[in-house]
């Protein structure tokens, strides 16, 4: 294959995988971004409700 179709072949690649990554990256961040907040979220708990992982009980 010529270097010409073969750039040419992989824009072409990468212009028709771009708009799924754009979907998957739309979907995955506010995913991530729950997550921090539920992590900040359980550390304010336990510091609010003084829980130790040493706790005797």
């Amino acid at each position: 294959m010529k270097k010409k179709h073969r750039r040419a072949v992989c824009k072409s690649l990468i212009w028709l995988i771009k708009p799924f990554w754009w979907l998957f990256k739309a979907i995955a961040m506010p995913s991530a971004i729950l997550l921090m907040l539920f992590l900040d979220w359980e550390e304010i708990l336990e510091t609010k409700l003084k829980v130790r992982p040493y706790d005797p009980d």
